[in-house]
């Protein structure tokens, strides 16, 4: 959330929220494990490219899928990102496509197992239930249930799929010509893209960084770090609806997670109040803005609803970072020689 995913993040930050290390084990990661770093491919009919899908654990107990696979129209490519709810003991999930969609949907732990779930487009009626089996050697096995209606036989179980390992999931092409096209996300971010940000917090030595890129064209990512012993780190993933409002989540290194909505105009965005949940179940209500967003940087403003007054807890001026902290830094070329 703005709020969290920038504003938000810089809040919990400056409020002195503290957290244990980052990767924790969660019946989600331990599920995925034989998957996790890893790219999966799979013949489909006769086409001529497999299906691919990858898998990456990501800052907390959450694994992000890439997938890609030939359609009637061409190319498909998609991101998921899926979250254990401890609250509830399922899979939360959201898939982003190249195409403008966002799904949000679920999942469950079946015998060990990963139980993914499609609903239809009310969202209220199941309609696909895919299932990741064991991994053996290089080889895992993918079984689909689709809900064809009762007329039809009810639910039909179709034959196994075999996915080979490939290789590193950082290998993953999300299609470069499917980035091309720019939606209304990518619009109220314009000047932010590709770049990083840095503010530091009132009265500490700590920097927070913000980096914003593109993803297929159509959404946003803003990944994020404050440097420590564990680094803090936090990603957000914002998508349009057709009326022009943004929507995020956020998820943190710590296992805290947050929805929110936000209103883009001409330059700023002022987001509505925001619920973030922490890893203790605990909640905090937000609400943010971020003004004069140009390609020279942006103020984030960030407040916290504390006894029925809303408060500010963060207030930063972000100007461009000299470097990407989530990509290796450019070797130096050699001093010229002195002899």
């Amino acid at each position: 959330m703005i709020t969290l995913k920038h504003t938000l993040a810089s809040a919990l930050f400056a409020t002195s929220l503290t957290a244990p290390g980052a990767f924790a084990d969660s019946p989600l990661t331990e599920a995925f494990a034989d998957y996790l770093g890893y790219c999966w491919s799979s013949p489909l009919n006769d086409l001529p490219v497999a299906e691919i899908q990858c898998f990456e654990r990501l800052e907390n107990h959450s694994v992000r899928r890439l997938h890609s696979v030939m359609g009637p129209h061409g190319m498909h490519y998609g991101e998921e990102i899926l979250h254990w709810d401890s609250e509830s003991d399922r899979i939360v999930t959201r898939y982003y496509n190249n195409q403008g969609g966002v799904v949000n949907s679920d999942g469950a732990i079946v015998d060990g197992a990963p139980v993914l779930f499609a609903y239809n487009d009310s969202g209220d009626v199941l309609q696909l239930r895919v299932h990741w089996g064991a991994v053996t050697g290089d080889q895992a096995t993918f079984v689909r249930e689709q809900y064809l209606g009762e007329d039809y036989g009810g639910w039909n179980t179709e034959e196994p799929r075999t996915f080979t390992r490939m290789g590193p999931a950082s290998d993953f092409d999300d299609g470069p010509g499917s980035r091309y096209w720019r939606g209304s996300t990518v619009e109220a971010f314009e000047p932010l893209i590709n770049s990083c940000w840095w503010a530091s917090f009132d009265d500490t030595d700590q920097v927070d960084i913000h980096c914003f890129n593109s993803l297929f064209g159509v959404h946003v990512r803003d990944r994020h770090i404050v440097a420590g012993d564990p680094d803090y780190t936090g990603e957000t993933l914002f998508h349009s609806d057709p009326e022009g409002h943004l929507h995020f989540r956020y998820f943190n290194s710590i296992g805290g997670v947050s929805d929110g909505s936000g209103m883009p105009g001409e330059d700023d965005i002022v987001f509505g109040e925001e619920t973030y949940t922490g890893p203790d179940g605990e909640t905090r209500i937000f609400r943010g803005r971020y003004s004069n967003i140009s390609f020279d940087g942006y103020h984030s403003v960030t407040e916290e609803l504390i006894d029925g007054d809303w408060v500010v807890v963060a207030d930063l001026q972000f100007t461009q970072a000299d470097h990407n902290p989530f990509e290796p830094l450019p070797v130096p070329p050699p001093m010229p020689s002195t002899e």
